[in-house]
């Protein structure tokens, strides 16, 4: 879908005397969006991811700024995004080539870190996109994508200790509860369990011809890794949902969860998230106090 096909569509709206012509843009751009979904999912489908984030990264890179009218000011790549996003979200943990596309083809500065989301739009736009797709997941009865959810999750936020992230995930989902303890009651019940796909990070600990200190010092080199991890998940979450993580809604929070103590007793599935997000919570709010 090209720049300038777009433009000239939000130039021609509202202009009563263009319409044929307007319409006949919107047929254009129906078509090129269509070509553009099925090149993206055959790319990840036929092992021609590389070629596409080539091309795709520059004509990205080179159109990040561009704004297009229609009434008010936009940025082309939301729209571009929009096509893009949903694809992706859809295809790429289920691509042969899934840990190259990662790993090789997705650029690093597209990958939804703090320095990243700080400097570029284009991280921005895509945290954004994502999480209304994973919200629209986990909200709605799409479970078969829900796998997906903490396998692009860790990929996409590199920095971040996933099994923690997605914890925080779930509570912006829920965060259109008013009521603390209503929303904490709805993570704590939500119909599915938080199984995501796999969220963790492996660190492989080489043994070989190692002595007794050489492994204290790997296990203190592991340990700090897991702390530094921590640390720049809750400076992420600070960053994009610093309402609902105040300090004021965190002590809010953690009342709501002991005072449902009572509720899950008997019901160890439900007392352990409860016990994961008390958890979650009171780490955080340490961060905060810092």
């Amino acid at each position: 879908m090209a720049f300038k096909d777009l433009a000239k569509k939000y130039k021609l709206l509202g202009k009563e005397s263009k319409l044929d012509k307007r319409s006949n843009y919107n047929e254009i751009l129906r078509i090129l969006n269509d070509i553009f979904n099925k090149i993206e999912e055959r790319s990840f489908k036929e092992r021609m991811a590389y070629s596409f984030f080539e091309h795709f990264e520059k004509h990205t890179e080179h159109y990040k700024e561009k704004l297009v009218e229609n009434n008010k000011k936009r940025y082309y790549i939301d729209s571009l995004f929009n096509i893009f996003c949903r694809v992706f979200f859809e295809n790429v943990a289920k691509s042969p080539e899934k840990y190259d596309i990662w790993e090789d083809y997705f650029p690093e500065g597209w990958k939804i870190k703090k320095s990243n989301y700080e400097k570029n739009i284009i991280a921005r736009k895509l945290c954004s996109k994502f999480l209304q797709w994973a919200r629209d997941i986990v909200l709605s009865d799409k479970k078969e994508l829900a796998p997906d959810l903490g396998d692009i999750s860790s990929n996409l936020f590199p920095e971040v200790e996933p099994s923690l992230w997605i914890t925080i995930l779930l509570l912006f989902v829920y965060s259109r509860y008013k009521d603390n303890r209503m929303k904490m009651k709805s993570l704590i019940e939500i119909e599915h369990s938080w199984d995501f796909g796999p969220i963790w990070r492996v660190r492989i600990r080489d043994l070989s011809n190692s002595n007794g200190e050489a492994i204290r010092k790997m296990d203190e080199a592991m340990q700090l890794a897991d702390e530094a991890e921590m640390k720049k998940t809750f400076e992420l979450a600070w960053l994009l949902f610093r309402e609902q993580f105040s300090k004021e809604n965190l002590e809010k929070y953690i009342k709501s969860l002991k005072e449902l103590e009572p509720e899950y007793k008997e019901d160890f599935e439900k007392e352990n998230k409860r016990l994961r997000l008390l958890n979650v919570f009171n780490e955080m709010l340490k961060f905060l106090n810092k």
